[in-house]
């Protein structure tokens, strides 16, 4: 049942920078581009930018929090095997 547990912690975690790394990537890679596409001004661009940051960033901070949680429960039950041998 333990390793069911840690299973889906880890599953969890790779969820949540998935959705971190990916969305974060796509925005810089892929939305950035796309908008000098879509309009010329300069002004338009930022107010998208914005709103689609602030989007996204609800989205985004929850699973950085939940990363940074699983991230310290993997790194702590690691520790823990090395210690116990």
């Amino acid at each position: 049942m333990v390793s069911f547990i840690e299973g889906i912690i880890v599953w969890i975690h790779l969820l949540c920078s998935s959705i971190w790394v990916g969305g974060s990537i796509f925005i810089g890679l892929v939305l950035g581009p796309m908008l000098n596409t879509i309009t010329k001004d300069l002004h338009e661009r930022i107010t998208l930018m914005i709103k689609i940051g602030q989007r996204f960033n609800k989205i985004a901070f929850p699973s950085f929090l939940i990363l940074v949680v699983t991230g310290i429960y993997n790194s702590r039950e690691i520790f823990v095997k090395l210690d116990t041998g």
